[in-house]
């Protein structure tokens, strides 16, 4: 009877050991999985600062190039530190005057340049990253306080910025040499943008008209114009054509999609809000701006696919992540949320609103009173993760529970039987 009960125990602690292994590689691929993004790189920048003028009343400490790779964090306006935000070191100091309100600074695809604009007295500083200098000083010839965009070409060698009352500029980067100008709109230009390959522009004026113009000569090639008005046009990157916003009214923004070399609109999305962004594979776009929400569409049908809540007051800033998996919501004094799109749901938050770019591997770099870079684990399998320290810990934990629950009636000995009793 002992060897008997010695097999159900040796069995039953084989079982335990095995179920325990299978629960805990399951917990552990799940708190690896879905735990939140780990803090990786801070980089100290000046808070949030105030000027005192009628342009802009606060002004960000930092600026992040549009991959996410450099970060270059002003101090009052005197000079910069150049970060590279995959190693945390120091590229470049600025040293001088360095203006940083936006949207008068702008980092060259590539990560080489940056431009500066003085507001006051319309000059523009070409700042060479690698070797913190100044290349050259542009003219833009804008009267004092007027805004003018700034927007390089896509392989970073020229820019166009706005000239005088109503043109637009090319300039070569390198030398500061003019390209061409544009001086065909009949008001003050407020949105430029470059084609893919950097051959056309297209620029949109205050009277809500958008001119499709060449890059070298500065020749009208397409004129753009909706009863509604044009306030934002930009060139499509998968496909040829170009995408227009309009506002209809104060909730309402009309997406246009407009095909190569077509004068007409070939599809709109009417969605709410006043503001877009387009994912990067082009099939959704995200509107925002009207209320506490951010609204997922399918560019192709006009489908509404995903409503992105939990905000307190209104959302203004949408951004994807490269793969169009993940976007980031927030505005005012709202929380930056993390959302997956494939399933719509929340992952996470942090503290107020700060400007977010995701790098090329999918890390995020946030902005705030440090720029900071975030880090979110790759997925791994269960049977992969055997190598993890919580994995073994939740081995010895799941044994000691599932053991606790059966310890007494397993490990109990049968009770004694008396034996006959002698009858007198």
């Amino acid at each position: 009877m002992t060897r008997f009960f010695a097999r159900i125990r040796f069995r039953f602690t084989l079982g335990t050991l095995l179920a325990a292994v299978l629960l805990a590689a399951s917990a552990a691929a799940l708190v690896w999985n879905w735990a939140p993004w780990q803090f990786v790189l801070s980089i100290p920048s000046p808070s949030l600062s105030a000027v005192e003028d009628t342009v802009m009343m606060i002004r960000w400490p930092s600026q992040v190039s549009e991959d996410g790779r450099l970060a270059v964090v002003f101090h009052d306006g005197q000079s910069a530190t150049v970060w590279d935000m995959e190693t945390g070191k120091v590229q470049a100091e600025l040293a001088g005057p360095v203006y940083n309100n936006p949207p008068w600074t702008e980092i060259s695809p590539g990560g080489r340049w940056l431009a500066s604009l003085d507001v006051w007295s319309g000059t523009i500083d070409l700042w060479d990253l690698r070797t913190g200098k100044i290349a050259s000083t542009l003219q833009a010839g804008t009267e004092r306080g007027d805004m003018s965009a700034l927007s390089f070409s896509p392989d970073g060698t020229r820019l166009a910025t706005r000239f005088g009352a109503n043109g637009v500029r090319v300039w070569k980067v390198e030398d500061g040499s003019e390209v061409c100008t544009f001086k065909e709109h009949a008001d003050e230009p407020y949105g430029v943008s470059w084609s893919l390959d950097g051959r056309w522009m297209v620029s949109v004026d205050r009277n809500e008209v958008a001119f499709v113009w060449s890059a070298a000569t500065a020749e009208t090639e397409r004129v753009l114009c909706i009863p509604e008005g044009i306030r934002a046009a930009n060139f499509l990157r998968k496909s040829p054509g170009l995408i227009t916003s309009s506002v209809k009214d104060s909730r309402t923004i009309l997406i246009n999609v407009w095909k190569d070399d077509a004068d007409e609109v070939d599809r709109t999305i009417a969605g709410n809000g006043d503001h877009y962004a387009l994912s990067p594979d082009e099939t959704r776009v995200a509107t925002f701006g009207a209320d506490n929400y951010g609204y997922l569409w399918d560019l192709s049908t006009g489908k509404l696919l995903l409503r992105l809540n939990g905000n307190e007051s209104w959302t203004d800033d949408v951004t994807f992540s490269p793969d169009g998996m993940r976007a980031v919501t927030g505005g005012g004094n709202n929380p930056l949320r993390l959302w997956d799109l494939e399933i719509g749901a929340e992952l996470c938050a942090w503290g107020l609103y700060q400007p977010a770019t995701f790098l090329s591997n999918g890390d995020l770099i946030t902005q705030g009173e440090s720029v900071q870079r975030w880090h979110r684990r790759r997925p791994e399998p269960w049977w992969g993760i055997a190598w993890l320290p919580e994995f073994w810990l939740t081995v010895v934990l799941s044994v000691v529970f599932v053991r606790s629950l059966f310890r007494g009636n397993v490990d109990k000995k049968p009770a004694e039987t008396a034996g006959p009793v002698a009858m007198h």
